[in-house]
């Protein structure tokens, strides 16, 4: 027997099944986190037609803003337990929707955890965000943060 192809293989073999396990696993989080994403959007729009006004518009464009936005966040305002939130980087965010879809205002909510729609409710300036009647669109991203960016 050949020990050295033996062993080659064996290792390309074990190498193989744990690029393959995290594949699944990373595959299994991104659908989860889309399935976050579009429960905390139907929120927000279930809160707005409670409140007589236009459900928004999901823009695949601000979608991927609010993602960066919350991958930011997962990588710089997590200290021990506490995890922080932040809106840095907002006016580059704001810019880029305006340049790009022509929008006039644009806002932002952040916050951490799968309950971000009822946090937001709670807070005077997020809640007044979910309830603008000038918003016609938004995005958002999730991954354990949620960061919606609203525009008109």
């Amino acid at each position: 027997m050949n020990w050295g192809k033996f062993i080659t293989w064996f290792f390309f073999a074990i190498f193989a099944v744990a690029l393959l396990t995290y594949s699944v696993a990373n595959n299994t989080c991104e659908q989860e986190d889309l399935a976050w994403e579009q429960r905390i959007f139907n929120e927000v729009n279930q809160y707005r037609v409670e409140n007589e006004l236009q459900p928004l518009e999901r823009d695949a464009f601000m979608d991927e803003l609010a993602r960066e936005q919350c991958q930011y966040l997962a990588e710089h305002c997590v200290s021990s337990d506490i995890h922080f939130v932040a809106h840095d980087g907002f006016s580059e965010r704001r810019q880029k929707i305006i340049d790009t879809l022509g929008a006039t205002d644009v806002s932002e909510n952040v916050a951490y955890g799968p309950d971000a729609a009822k946090s937001w409710h709670n807070s005077y300036l997020h809640n007044l965000n979910m309830l603008n009647p000038q918003w016609t669109r938004a995005g958002i991203g999730y991954n354990g943060y949620a960061c919606m960016i609203f525009s008109d």
